[in-house]
C-alpha cells in the first residue's frame, strides 16, 4: 500500500506544477532561440537606450549622436517625448544644446493656454523699449491670452522663459514684469522677489542684494530691448 501511494503523491503533486514548468522552459527556450540567429550563431546583443522617439538619447563615451543635431523638429513630438527629451538634457548636463533650447520653447508653448516665448518677448520687448514695467495681466492681454486661464499658470510660463533667454545669452526678461500696483516703479513683492531671486540661483546667477540684482536685470532688460533686433526672436 505504500509503494502503491507514492506515485499517487507524485501524479499529484506533478498536476499543480506543469504549467509552471512549462511555461518556465518555454520562456527559457525562446530567450536561447531568440539570442541566436537562424544558424545558431550568438546574436550581436545591443546596449538599451532612452525611448524618446525618433532621437537616440545615448551619451556613452561623448559619441556624437542624433540629440546633438539642432536640426531636428520636435513639433511632431508627443507632450510625453518632449517632456523625456528636456529631462535627458538636463540630466545630463547639455542644457547649452540648441536643441534642448527648441524642446523648451515647444513644451511651454503647448502648456502655455495661449501664452508663448515669442509672444511674452514681443511684449516684454515693446514695453522695454519704451521703458515701462508690465503687470502679469497686462503680458497676459497683449499676448492674446484669456487672463483667467492663465492666472495660475504665468508664473511657470515665466520661469521658462528666464530659462530661456538665459541660455540664448539675454538677462531675465521677466524682471520688468511685476504686480500692477508697481508697474509704476518696477519694485516686487517680497514673495514674488523671492521667487525672482530663486530662479536666478537656479541659473547660477549670484545674488548678494535682491533689490540690487532686480535693478541690474531690469537695466539689463532695458538695454536688451534697444540692441537685439526684432528679428531676433523666437517663433
Amino acid at each position: 500500500m505504500k509503494i502503491a501511494s507514492r506515485p499517487a503523491r507524485t501524479i499529484q503533486v506533478f498536476g499543480i506544477v506543469p504549467p509552471i514548468a512549462v511555461s518556465l522552459f518555454a520562456c527559457l527556450t525562446i530567450g536561447l532561440k531568440s539570442s541566436r540567429d537562424n544558424e545558431g550563431r550568438p546574436r550581436e546583443v545591443k546596449p538599451l537606450q532612452y525611448d524618446t522617439g525618433a532621437i537616440e538619447c545615448s551619451w556613452a563615451e561623448g559619441r556624437r549622436n542624433k540629440v546633438n543635431n539642432p536640426n531636428i523638429s520636435v513639433s511632431s513630438y508627443s507632450d510625453r517625448q518632449l517632456k523625456a527629451l528636456i529631462e535627458n538634457h538636463r540630466r545630463n548636463n547639455a542644457t547649452d544644446r540648441p536643441l534642448y533650447v527648441t524642446a523648451l520653447e515647444q513644451y511651454a508653448a503647448r502648456r502655455g493656454n495661449g501664452l508663448s516665448f515669442a509672444k511674452s518677448m514681443r511684449v516684454i520687448r515693446e514695453a522695454a523699449r519704451s521703458g515701462h514695467f508690465l503687470s502679469y495681466k497686462d503680458l497676459a492681454d497683449q499676448s492674446g491670452a484669456i487672463w483667467n486661464k492663465v492666472h495660475y499658470s504665468v508664473g511657470a510660463h515665466l520661469w521658462d522663459l528666464v530659462e530661456f533667454s538665459h541660455r540664448r545669452g539675454w538677462p531675465m526678461l521677466s524682471a520688468i514684469v511685476v504686480n500692477k500696483e508697481n508697474t509704476s516703479t518696477g519694485a516686487m513683492k517680497d514673495a514674488t522677489l523671492a521667487g525672482f531671486v530663486a530662479a536666478a540661483k537656479d541659473l547660477v546667477y549670484a545674488v548678494d542684494n535682491a533689490d540690487e540684482f532686480l535693478r541690474e536685470q531690469q537695466r539689463l532688460v532695458f538695454a536688451w530691448a534697444q540692441d537685439t533686433p526684432t528679428t531676433d526672436e523666437t517663433e
